[in-house]
């Protein structure tokens, strides 16, 4: 549509955004499921920081102090590719919100975020512990 041409267009006009990169990330937004998982994180108090090009880190990029911010003192695993994030990423985005990011479900687990690609293990165990997934 014309639209999402000119989204594409807006988007490369970003440096280091060329049209591979513009067109996959308007992939990734036409997914309704994929706004629905944005949705449901920002309405569960993630907030998104602006990146800052000048010194390649995040703004306010100290992550929060301990005890605080929306995932303060639960336990979370990440399973499966969450678009846009290496498990690296992934890991750095639950502490910088305060979260205690695991690498398998247990008794301590409090949230299961289950991504693309994700084997079905970990949210059966989630589902027996009664891990919000």
């Amino acid at each position: 549509s014309d639209e999402s041409s000119d989204e594409s267009r807006s988007m490369t006009a970003v440096d280091g955004v060329g049209p591979v990169v513009a067109a996959a990330v308007a992939e990734f937004w036409a997914e309704n499921a994929n706004v629905a998982v944005v949705d449901a994180i920002l309405a569960a108090g993630v907030v998104v920081e602006p990146w800052n090009a000048e010194d390649g880190g995040w703004d306010g990029a100290g992550g929060v102090e301990a005890g605080t911010g929306p995932l303060a003192g639960l336990g979370v695993v990440v399973t499966g590719r969450v678009p846009g994030m290496s498990r690296d990423d992934a890991t750095a985005a639950v502490e910088r919100a305060g979260g205690m990011a695991q690498k398998s479900v247990s008794g301590k687990t409090d949230l299961l975020v289950v991504g693309e690609g994700a084997g079905r293990n970990k949210a059966a165990a989630a589902e027996e512990k009664g891990v919000r997934v």
